[in-house]
């Protein structure tokens, strides 16, 4: 994903802006820009707020609160919007954010967010999303976590590939599930709990979007309450996202990532289905055709999503010269080892040329 960190220093004069804009700071009164600056750098929480209350203000049709806490002992910045129906589900609007230190780790906890009814599925959320990751990424945040609650929380964030991080939580989703399935459906579920756990008996990680792309499990999701996460880091000095589907090797078993929510693919439905069943057969879950039934896709359809998926990341891949030149090199010596093999006595010297030639571009040794 193109987000580049940016540097930034809060100044009095931004905190006089913030509060123009009607937030009030709580817990410090005074040179919060300086609890920030030394505990959350790079932070521009004059832009995030700015940016936050041009998305939500026209929303709102009666009064909205806004707060900034500032707690000194964590340290943490909470940041909360939210107009004065905000417990009413058709019409109430709010949103939470906190940013704590989790041992070394700097992580923005996702508290709340619930938006009007007549404003959902409007890109809204998505918007919000898209405006608070440069601050993480500027703050160097690795890690987001979430509460999937209210009424389709637990359904949304387990397709945008948030990871439970939680065993109860997952268990008593897994009890209430086998009065509400068939037998076959129920196997299917449970087989995917339990091979996760048996290979991971303290994971933090449960992909339960492998659950939330079963068509059978969208209800019951969407009336559960769970914890997950997301993670991603920062690597010359752009965001690399890890995700359960990704090529590169993974750094943690929470290597996951919502690549939906932040739109650095355009995953169709079908698409999300078949990286799913991707994951599923290699972890062990289901075979091909067990998986291809459970989440109602055809073969067909699964071949024809990963042709597509090869050749993007061959375009992809072929922008690196090394790329270009190790796949020239073994497009020429398969063509060759095809037409010339049989008939030039020297074909093992030339073909074990070739291959060396490609090994020492792989290992920088050939400058290109």
């Amino acid at each position: 994903m193109n987000i580049k960190p940016e540097t930034h220093f809060l100044t009095s004069a931004e905190i006089a802006e913030i509060e123009s804009l009607g937030f009030q700071f709580l817990g410090i009164s005074a040179f919060q820009e300086n609890f920030i600056n030394e505990n959350f750098p790079n932070c521009n929480l004059f832009l995030l707020l700015k940016q936050i209350n041009n998305i939500f203000s026209p929303l709102c049709n009666v009064p909205v609160t806004k707060l900034i806490y500032l707690n000194n002992s964590t340290p943490e910045i909470k940041i909360q919007f939210f107009t004065d129906d905000y417990e009413d589900e058709i019409h109430g609007l709010a949103f939470s954010r906190i940013f704590c230190w989790k041992g070394e780790d700097l992580v923005v906890k996702h508290d709340y967010f619930r938006l009007p009814q007549s404003n959902r599925g409007k890109g809204i959320a998505k918007l919000i999303f898209r405006v608070c990751i440069q601050q993480y990424v500027n703050m160097n945040i690795n890690k987001i976590l979430v509460q999937a609650c209210l009424k389709d929380g637990g359904y949304t964030w387990a397709r945008n590939f948030f990871t439970a991080n939680n065993q109860d939580e997952m268990k008593q989703i897994l009890d209430n599930a086998q009065s509400k399935l068939t037998t076959f459906q129920f196997q299917a579920i449970e087989k995917i709990y339990r091979n996760y756990y048996s290979k991971n008996p303290a994971g933090i990680a449960f992909p339960i979007v492998k659950w939330a792309e079963l068509p059978f499990m969208k209800e019951i999701l969407r009336g559960s309450s769970w914890h997950g996460m997301i993670d991603f880091i920062i690597t010359n000095n752009s965001l690399t996202l890890y995700h359960m589907f990704s090529t590169k090797s993974i750094p943690t078993e929470s290597g996951y990532i919502a690549d939906e929510l932040i739109q650095t693919q355009q995953l169709t439905d079908l698409d999300r289905k078949c990286l799913v069943i991707k994951q599923a057969i290699q972890d062990g879950d289901f075979t091909l055709d067990e998986a291809l039934k459970l989440y109602e896709v055809s073969k067909s359809e699964y071949e024809s999503f990963f042709a597509k998926n090869i050749i993007a990341e061959l375009h992809s891949s072929m922008q690196s010269p090394k790329f270009q030149a190790v796949f020239t090199i073994e497009v020429i010596a398969s063509i060759y080892k095809k037409l010339f093999s049989s008939v030039d006595k020297n074909s093992t010297i030339v073909l074990t040329h070739f291959e060396s030639l490609s090994k020492e571009i792989q290992e920088d040794k050939v400058l290109l």
